[in-house]
């Protein structure tokens, strides 16, 4: 179909400077293409590259080092590479909508996460940490990218290394990270049946 990605046969010849003496084999390539499924030929008489749709819906797979990959839904698609400054505030498990951007060597694709569906979280378990006058929330599931600022009237008397429940009260976006309150203190992090919360 039509779209960013898709390019009439004008603006084929266009850009590949094809003369017209050698338009008919090109005419019989794309044909032949289409015939064999790489490209496809919209109503409108458009091609686009075929087999890789260009709004994917997935889950997201958050990295310890700042980029993820989104786990396309329908089981078939290879998973999307998100990197750092293309999440659009989305955390590890997030149900997300991704828009693809660009195709890598060897067929890998990458995206940007343009709409988040469905939040992973509300609450999650992490340490307490102080930093001076601020305080967060380091998540103990190490695929989550985000640390969760928490206002000096909300820490409910938690201190430096408690292992905590944190509320998330505001998500993150591209560039802030997300805001809540701990609403229970589990415990110190050597105490063994606090392991098994987290």
């Amino acid at each position: 179909g039509s779209g960013p990605h898709s390019v009439s046969l004008s603006a084929i010849h266009r850009k590949l400077g094809v003369p017209a003496s050698a338009r008919k084999p090109l005419h019989r390539m794309l044909h032949r293409m289409v015939a064999e499924g790489t490209i496809r030929k919209g109503a409108d008489g458009k091609y686009s590259i075929a087999g890789a749709p260009r709004l994917i819906v997935g889950k997201v797979h958050g990295k310890a080092q700042g980029y993820a990959f989104v786990e396309p839904e329908d089981g078939v698609t290879e998973d999307v590479f998100v990197r750092e400054g293309n999440q659009a505030g989305a955390m590890h498990r997030d149900r997300v909508e991704v828009q693809v951007i660009t195709w890598k060597r060897g067929g890998r694709m990458e995206g940007k996460v343009t709409k988040i569906l469905e939040r992973a979280y509300e609450e999650l378990v992490g340490y307490f940490d102080t930093q001076g006058k601020a305080s967060r929330v380091l998540p103990a599931e190490r695929k989550i990218q985000h640390h969760i600022n928490i206002a000096r009237n909300e820490r409910l008397g938690a201190r430096k290394g408690d292992v905590v429940m944190a509320r998330i009260t505001e998500y993150p976006t591209e560039d802030r990270m997300p805001r809540g309150r701990v609403v229970e203190i589990l415990g110190k992090p050597e105490q063994e049946d606090i392991e098994l919360q987290i």
